[in-house]
């Protein structure tokens, strides 16, 4: 996937796919899981053995929409195991093969011919009874919006295909967001191979940007085509200036609100050696259908890996549903898996030549994997944009990626004053002998009494 000069000097470039098919379809599965984090069985409206339909909301309180994926019959409410690692609420619906919403949907829903003339609060309200569940971004006074042609994995091309297959949808998505946003010239990020198509787009400033991975990811796009760094919340507070929202997911928002429909389906890049291609599925569906489309299934000691291979994850078994956000799966044969191995640094530095965002990734990895948490935040852990790159590179085969995370999920539940580096560097609870940090120690090893 990378290519490096016979030297071995620069670092190497990561090309996106750059071709893609049209998308086809997967057929409605038997059984789809809505899933909900932050809450538990309590704050469902319905009880197991119930009829549910299309657009439904399940949510006791009425207020937090947790909308019905398919028409059919409540097997299961449970918490269930979430990707991070955690648990989460799934809903799990029996499906009866057609779609039936509830008559009061119906007027909820009304389609919205111009979202100009509709206003914010109207198109706001209406995508959050439509089952998108990052609306609250698009409230939160962003300085500046990029609508990506780009994917953020170099093997996903939804993005990409979203932009050849529906220019007739992309001007409805443009007037809706910057209804939605308040902000009048959005830009529209496209891969240098698909300039001709960005050209013909009207209501935004095009932005081409070479068709190189980590050009896609949302905190690169904010930093070259935005006003600087990413809007998101941070627990109670809110970061960033630049909302991004993926060309895919703004022409769904349009075509649901412009159809007065909920959202059920999405695009998803499958990809499986060297083939890739998009799939619309339902919502909540099992990976397994995608792997069935495909043709493929999962083997012994391979991986399917959910949102890319540099930075998504493996997921823990096939029947995990395929969420709103899932843009890309790829199937991984037991010869291509990459092992991380329990080594030590060797200080080469390629991890920190090739940081995208600068960062000291060979002290803050070995800072997270010895539990020194203040060190990581005062090193700038958060910054880290998880691209992968990193680990790509690493001779030793250190699993960064994870040691990254896993310093920014402990910063953050820590809390704390955070330490400057040189206290970092004098911390010596450990002795002179502490694993994190005595690579950097460069004097010479003392000499052995023979005697």
């Amino acid at each position: 996937m990378g290519l490096r000069d016979f030297f071995g000097i620069l670092p190497p470039r990561i090309q996106y796919t750059t071709e893609s098919s049209q998308t086809g379809s997967v057929p409605m599965p038997g059984t789809v899981v809505l899933t909900w984090r932050d809450a538990t069985p309590a704050d469902v409206g319905v009880r197991v053995g119930q009829s549910v339909e299309t657009g439904q909301n399940l949510a006791r309180n009425g207020g937090t929409a947790l909308v019905s994926l398919a028409t059919g019959q409540v097997e299961a409410i449970e918490m269930a195991p979430a990707p991070n690692g955690a648990e989460e609420l799934a809903v799990t619906i029996a499906t009866a093969g057609k779609d039936v919403s509830p008559k009061a949907l119906k007027k909820q829903l009304k389609a919205i011919e111009h979202f100009g003339e509709a206003g914010r609060d109207e198109v706001l309200k209406k995508l959050t009874i439509a089952g998108f569940s990052d609306v609250d971004l698009l409230s939160l006074g962003a300085e500046a919006l990029v609508i990506s042609a780009l994917d953020s994995n170099p093997l996903a091309t939804v993005n990409q295909q979203a932009l050849r297959d529906s220019a007739d949808q992309f001007l409805n998505a443009v007037e809706l967001l910057k209804t939605a946003t308040g902000i009048a010239q959005p830009v529209l990020a496209v891969p240098e191979n698909l300039s001709a198509a960005g050209s013909h787009a009207e209501g935004v400033r095009v932005v081409n940007l070479p068709a190189v991975y980590p050009n896609g990811l949302p905190e690169m796009l904010a930093r070259s085509c935005g006003a600087g760094t990413l809007l998101k919340k941070v627990g109670d507070c809110v970061v960033g200036n630049t909302l991004v929202v993926g060309l895919e997911r703004a022409i769904a928002m349009a075509e649901c609100l412009s159809g007065g429909k909920v959202l059920t389906r999405k695009s998803v890049s499958c990809s499986s050696g060297s083939e890739v291609r998009n799939l619309r599925v339902r919502i909540g569906a099992p990976i397994s259908a995608l792997l069935a489309e495909m043709g493929e299934t999962a083997q012994s000691g391979g991986k399917v890996i959910v949102n890319g291979l540099m930075s998504g994850y493996a997921c823990y078994s096939t029947d995990q549903p395929v969420t709103e956000n899932c843009d890309s799966i790829h199937i991984q044969s037991a010869t291509d898996v990459y092992a991380f191995e329990d080594a030590r640094c060797t200080n080469c530095g390629k991890c920190n030549q090739i940081c995208p965002v600068n960062l000291e990734v060979n002290m803050i990895g070995r800072f997270a994997e010895y539990g020194l948490f203040d060190k990581c935040r005062t090193a700038g852990v958060a910054n880290c944009i998880e691209c992968g790159l990193c680990a790509y590179v690493c001779p030793a085969r250190r699993p960064l990626v994870q040691l990254m995370t896993h310093g920014k999920i402990k910063t953050d539940e820590h809390g704390g004053q955070a330490q400057s580096l040189k206290e970092a560097l004098e911390c010596n609870a450990c002795g002179p002998s502490c694993p994190a940090i005595h690579l950097f120690d460069n004097s010479p090893e003392p000499a052995q009494n023979k005697e």
